[in-house]
């Protein structure tokens, strides 16, 4: 193997990668990389391999997650957001009453005995225990009273 000077070798760009070769390996190499190009390899799965043979193999049958794509909803919680904080920084003075926030999750379950929303499940579990709480603040239906502010010291 001579070496030829530098400036007298001319690399020629392979038409695929784009990489430089000279002239007398660029055929060579342009074959190379025509089936480097076709073939497309799967991902290796390593966790696949690790739980071959063990109990995990049949639990990771059982319990494969879907490739459902879950809706987000960041945008109407980052609306609410920025409302209530909006609502938050009006005086309450006269008739400007602070409005109740607004619930982002249609699909929350409001409690009937303490008026706060949950998922449906966890509601399931809330409800009946907030029927017997006795400490619990009572939440007057009753509009016929405005409330009054009492300046005792």
């Amino acid at each position: 193997g001579e070496r030829t000077d530098n400036s007298t070798l001319q690399l020629i760009p392979c038409s695929i990668c784009l990489r430089k070769f000279a002239a007398e390996r660029l055929q060579k190499h342009h074959e190379v990389c025509e089936r480097t190009q076709q073939s497309s390899r799967k991902v290796f799965d390593s966790s696949r391999y690790r739980a071959k043979g063990t109990d995990l193999e049949e639990f990771m049958k059982t319990n494969s997650r879907s490739k459902s794509p879950v809706k987000s909803n960041w945008r109407k919680k980052h609306e609410a957001f920025i409302q209530n904080l909006r609502q938050a920084r009006v005086p309450a003075v006269g008739a400007m009453q602070p409005q109740p926030p607004i619930q982002v999750n249609d699909d929350y379950v409001t409690c009937p005995h303490c008026v706060r929303r949950f998922a449906p499940g966890p509601a399931e579990r809330h409800i009946p225990k907030c029927q017997n709480i006795k400490s619990r603040y009572v939440i007057s239906t009753c509009k016929c009273r405005t409330p009054t502010v009492s300046n005792a010291v």
